[in-house]
């Protein structure tokens, strides 16, 4: 529900609900890789709420570097933020389950930046 309400522009309730998942299965992988997309709101360009999105990622770095959904979902956060060379990096560390993979964000990213 948190992700919904990220996805339909709704950043606070998202925040509020991802609080009250994370205080709940905190530590979940797939749980907190989303609570960092999330707070960027998808699009939000509050360089505070960036800044607490890629805190996020170094949580979930130190769970699990390889996950797909966490490299992916850096991937995004850095494509939002115009970082479009290093959102490539993120996508190439997860080529073991490439699969698994968006192919509709890597299609966007492509076309902001040919694949290096």
């Amino acid at each position: 529900m948190a992700a919904i309400q990220a996805g339909s522009g709704k950043l606070n309730e998202s925040l509020r609900l991802f609080a009250e998942a994370e205080s709940l299965v905190g530590g979940d992988i797939d749980l907190t890789a989303d609570y960092a997309l999330g707070i960027i709101g998808a699009q939000n360009r509050n360089n505070a709420l960036l800044n607490d999105a890629f805190a996020w990622f170094a949580r979930v770095h130190e769970m699990a570097p390889q996950n797909t959904l966490y490299l992916q979902n850096f991937a995004i956060t850095l494509f939002y933020a115009g970082n479009y060379a290093e959102a490539w990096k993120k996508l190439a560390e997860a080529t073991p389950r490439c699969a698994e993979i968006d192919q509709n964000f890597v299609a966007e990213l492509q076309s902001k930046m040919p694949r290096p």
